[in-house]
């Protein structure tokens, strides 16, 4: 190691989490410190869901006039008088973008102090309105000159308006767009508007102020809304430079039909990223219409079901994605990246032929409850050469067998996610194995080990899992979701043939034992994340301590304890004991059932990785 240039060892470096950063690459030696410091390596921070106050103060004392990015989202911890501390002690010049714990609603002095101490600041993320009103979101990205993305909640900061519009209901949306009109004078670089349940406020005269106000758009995100393809019409007679949107998010807007798609595809030639989410009124002829129009597309969601993902029943759609758009998006959208479908009973794997002929140069795909798609859909993706990531959820008609020959064929995928109702993935396998061993074994047959590296499953039993992990040998995450029948024997199998696996969550499976544990600290020596679910129920106090005190690798482990034999502070103690003292208890506290039973929670340990310096030998000379 002490031979190596120090741009190789950068680029070890950066793939590094910041957390064995600090704790692990900076306290090896003198020089890994010099270069733990480098700028290159502190653009963008992901701060661990446990820290602290003090913490984050401590990850950011040296390195915080590098950062440019700063995400927080899932930190529960964090107060808001640290964040005010934080911007009191240290200054950020180039961070651009920090997300704030979407947990914590933080009031408007915090945004003041960060402020002063981000004087370059673009975007600030998750910030919302307090049920005291003492954050005001508008007001307070106001405060950052420099802001170019604006995010909005109308109903959270102002109140709901009720449809049948009253004189106090008028005032808040007047108070509403008095504020924007603000942000707009103060803030004129903003180039991109995010309204999160904008409901009865996102009317025709909303739309038209804000074609107004914000001349300069090129995206817009609208989420909850109950607007009209009037509203649309407003919004692009108001704009001066009327086709500069370049991304456009609509999920569950409101009525919008197929009319607000033509005119999106008449104004907007040059969009390169739509999303069209939960809107029931939208055809076939829109989505073509606006495929022949908006050929620089990069990014597509069509989704024109309204209801919720839980409840098949309650989707209501006017019409079926068909192959028909299908063969207008591979005719005409060349550049796609992304490809999303929902919904569809009328989707065929001819259709799906045409857009893997025309756009060859698709990276991921979702397929989501598409009914008609079977084994050939599948087949016709191996031939993306740069297809990886793929999502197919309850595709009926794909069988186990049709996905082991996708798993044979890919070369690039790095990510699988797999949901299925057929109940042939419970079924005997051993026919099938016997086939992929037969290839395998083949002399005339090159088998390339593919790349996939994440696992998301649902719907599968034992003997598809086994099959499924042994032909994927840089597997580093498997999600076990619900439906998932799979018993002791072959996690144990998944432990011993993903040698290289990080990440593992049986959280929703049913039941398990202490031998899979026992696998846990014979083959996980590389474990870093174990979400056990309320499968802990099912196993032993001792079983637990022994994958703490054996798997060293380990960061986290997760729990549901309810109905659990789980004393919390002796597996504390162990942690401690085998984990350098370092050990952080997270209570979700959102799933408490019952404040008299304590255990009605779940709980994660986080270690940390710097295990080792008491493990030194002092030599006396």
């Amino acid at each position: 190691m002490e031979s190596l240039p120090d741009h190789v060892l950068l680029t070890v470096f950066q793939s590094l989490n910041k957390e064995c950063l600090c704790l692990g690459a900076r306290m090896t030696c003198t020089r890994w410190r010099r270069l733990s410091f480098d700028s290159s390596l502190w653009r963008y921070v992901a701060v661990p869901d446990h820290f602290t106050d003090a913490r984050l103060s401590l990850l950011l004392r040296d390195v915080h006039e590098d950062v440019e990015q700063l995400e927080m989202s899932n930190c529960n911890c964090l107060t808001s008088a640290g964040f005010s501390q934080l911007a009191k002690d240290l200054y950020f010049p180039r961070l651009k973008k920090i997300s704030v714990p979407i947990c914590t609603t933080l009031p408007d002095v915090v945004y003041e102090a960060l402020s002063s101490a981000c004087p370059v600041l673009e975007e600030t993320e998750n910030i919302r309105a307090t049920y005291s009103r003492e954050c005001h979101p508008i007001r307070c990205q106001m405060l950052f000159k420099t802001i170019r993305v604006l995010h909005d909640r109308p109903v959270s900061t102002y109140g709901r308006i009720r449809k049948d519009v009253a004189d106090p209901d008028l005032a808040k949306r007047r108070r509403w767009l008095v504020d924007l009109n603000l942000a707009a004078s103060k803030c004129p670089d903003v180039l991109r508007y995010c309204c999160e349940r904008g409901m009865e406020f996102m009317n025709v005269e909303a739309m038209q102020a804000l074609g107004q106000l914000f001349p300069r758009l090129n995206g817009i995100e609208l989420r909850n809304c109950t607007m009209v393809d009037e509203c649309f019409e407003a919004f692009f007679s108001a704009m001066r430079n009327g086709g500069g949107l370049l991304e456009l998010i609509l999920d569950k807007p409101g009525s919008l039909s197929d009319r607000s798609l033509k005119l999106i595809a008449d104004c907007c030639p040059d969009l390169e990223r739509l999303k069209v989410s939960r809107c029931g009124e939208m055809t076939n002829v829109g989505v073509q219409y606006l495929v022949g129009k908006c050929t620089k597309l990069t990014d597509l969601h069509i989704n024109n079901a309204v209801g919720c993902f839980e409840d098949a029943d309650s989707k209501i759609c006017k019409d079926d994605i068909s192959d028909d758009t299908l063969f207008r998006i591979g005719d005409n959208l060349s550049r796609l990246n992304f490809l999303r479908i929902f919904y569809s009973q009328t989707l065929t794997s001819v259709g799906l032929a045409s857009v893997v002929a025309g756009c060859r140069y698709l990276h991921g795909i979702m397929l989501f409850e598409c009914s008609r798609l079977d084994d050939e859909a599948l087949q016709s993706l191996t031939k993306l050469r740069f297809l990886k990531a793929a999502i197919v959820v309850d595709c009926d008609l794909v069988t186990s067998r049709g996905v082991i020959d996708f798993i044979l064929r890919v070369r690039n995928l790095a990510r699988l996610t797999f949901y299925t109702r057929n109940t042939d993935f419970y079924g005997d396998m051993l026919p099938l194995c016997e086939d992929v061993y037969g290839q395998i074994d083949d002399v005339s047959c090159a088998l390339i080990p593919n790349a996939i590296t994440r696992l998301a499953l649902r719907g599968v039993g034992s003997g598809f899992l086994q099959l499924l992990t042994v032909l994927c040998p840089n597997l580093r995450s498997l999600d076990l979701r619900g439906s998932c029948f799979v018993n002791t024997g072959s996690l144990v199998s998944v432990l011993k043939n993903c040698e290289v696996l990080h990440d593992l969550d049986i959280a929703s499976v049913e039941k398990s034992d202490d031998d899979f544990l026992r696998a846990c600290c014979r083959y996980g020596n590389r474990l870093r994340t174990l979400s056990l679910g309320s499968t802990v129920r099912y196993l032993s106090s001792d079983a637990i301590h022994d994958v703490i005190r054996t798997c060293a690798s380990l960061n986290t482990l997760c729990m549901d304890v309810r109905e659990a034999d789980i004393d919390e502070e002796e597996i504390i103690r162990t942690a401690k004991q085998y984990h350098g003292g370092h050990c952080f208890l997270y209570v979700d506290l959102d799933d408490t059932l019952s404040d008299e039973d304590p255990k009605q929670r779940y709980i994660e340990f986080h270690f940390t990785p710097i295990k080792y310096l008491n493990s030194i030998n002092t030599i006396t000379v």
